[in-house]
């Protein structure tokens, strides 16, 4: 977009130049299309975002608890683009396809195990034993592990193959 502004302004400077009888006209400007498109993305980001919140929320009914899981998916996300400039993998169509995929799993996977944690929590509670999150903490997230691994696992299966078609893509060994 900024060289497209930049060829826009010198052709502009161009034609004052030129003879009165000589038109330069633009053919195609595929800026204006990712322009669009970058707004499109930002407004869907903002609202999915808004509605992932709100429908956390309504499960979770705590709203200490719903930031705890809205915060793992920008901290992911930052993640994942900073090994994706490590490795010089760009981002195309495939790979944030790729990460919206795993924003999902991000979401699914910490209410899933923020739940589990609350339960027993809340399972201690009813026991009359006073609730230690730490242990909390470890216990509702151990009982998962293998769980949440081998759906994760799975996903990635599935998808591995679409690697070996788009040559763009690097696998890091």
């Amino acid at each position: 977009i900024r060289v497209a502004k930049k060829v826009r302004g010198v052709v502009d400077g161009f034609k004052s130049t030129l003879d009165p009888d000589i038109t330069l006209s633009t053919i195609s400007d595929q800026s204006i299309f990712i322009q669009s498109a970058s707004d499109n993305v930002v407004s869907s980001l903002t609202s999915g975002a808004l509605l992932t919140f709100l429908v956390i929320l309504f499960f979770l009914k705590d709203w200490k608890h719903t930031t705890v899981v809205f915060v793992s998916v920008p901290v992911t996300v930052l993640i994942t683009f900073g090994l994706m400039y490590l490795a010089g993998v760009a981002l195309n169509v495939m790979t944030l396809s790729a990460i919206a995929l795993g924003i999902g799993m991000v979401v699914d996977n910490a209410t899933v195990v923020l739940e589990n944690i609350l339960e027993k929590k809340r399972h201690a509670v009813k026991h009359d034993a006073a609730p230690d999150f730490r242990e909390a903490t470890i216990a509702g997230t151990e009982v998962l592990t293998t769980s949440l691994i081998a759906s994760t696992l799975t996903i990635v299966v599935v998808f591995l193959p679409i690697i070996f078609i788009n040559k763009q893509v690097k696998i890091l060994y």
